[in-house]
C-alpha cells in the first residue's frame, strides 16, 4: 500500500488526528490534520532528552513516555488527551511525528505510525 494510501485510511477509521512527514533538516513533505505545532522541534525535544526521557509537553498537552528508542517514541496522555508519537522512516532520512486520539491503545497506534513510516522511500 502507498504512502498516501495508508495515511487517507488511518485518518478516516480514527487512527490518526494529526501527522507530519518530516525531513532530517525539519521540513516538512506532508501534514494532515490541524495543530499548531512544529514537528521539527518534537524531534529536537525527544532527542535531546534522550532515553531518559519521562515526560513530555508539546502544544499545552503533557505526555508520558511509555516507549523511547532511537527509532521510536511513545507517549500517552493520561488524562486521555490521546497518544504522541514519532516513527523514524528506515528507508529515508526523516520521521512521522503524529498524534492520534485515544481510541486504540498507544502500542496498536504506534504500530500503524511505524507501518507508515516504513511506506516513505527516498
Amino acid at each position: 500500500m502507498s504512502f498516501s494510501d495508508l495515511a487517507a485510511e488511518l485518518v478516516a477509521d480514527g487512527s490518526l488526528g494529526v501527522g507530519y512527514l518530516v525531513d532530517a533538516a525539519g521540513e516538512v513533505f506532508w501534514s494532515v490534520g490541524d495543530w499548531d505545532i512544529n514537528p521539527g522541534d518534537a524531534i529536537n525535544q525527544w532527542k535531546r532528552g534522550g532515553t531518559s526521557l519521562t515526560s513530555f509537553s508539546i502544544g499545552g498537552i503533557k505526555f508520558t513516555v511509555i516507549g523511547n528508542t532511537e527509532e521510536r517514541f511513545v507517549s500517552t496522555n493520561i488524562g486521555g488527551q490521546g497518544h504522541f508519537l514519532i516513527a523514524k522512516c528506515p528507508h529515508w532520512d526523516g520521521h512521522i511525528v503524529a498524534w492520534a486520539p485515544p481510541n486504540f491503545g498507544p502500542d496498536v497506534t504506534f504500530q500503524q505510525i511505524a507501518k507508515l513510516a516504513s511506506t516513505v522511500k527516498s
